[in-house]
């Protein structure tokens, strides 16, 4: 933990939220298409081009996909979509 963080909690000050998370790997050159992969079983991995960029190490709770959004902050598009199982479940190519 960084030394600014650890005197904000001495003095009962609150870090920001996400403010401990390293997110430097999802700089990119958006020229070309970024394959985008989430995969998850008791953890969550984000891969970007097959590189593992981002984990959540704690537990997370399964339930069923009810929706997805894609937001981009300027011009963005997503090419195909595909959620699978170990089976195809959805697939869509724009």
């Amino acid at each position: 933990m960084p030394q600014d963080f650890k005197l904000l909690k001495k003095k009962k000050l609150t870090i920001p939220p996400g403010a401990l998370n390293d997110f430097s790997a999802f700089g990119f050159d958006f020229i070309n298409f970024v394959k985008l992969r989430i995969e998850s079983s008791e953890k969550i991995k984000i891969l970007l081009n097959n590189n593992l960029s981002y984990k959540i190490d704690h537990d997370i709770i399964k339930s069923k996909i009810i929706g997805m959004d894609y937001v981009f902050e300027a011009t963005g598009t997503a090419d195909y979509v595909k959620l699978s199982n170990k089976k195809l479940v959805f697939k869509d190519e724009f």
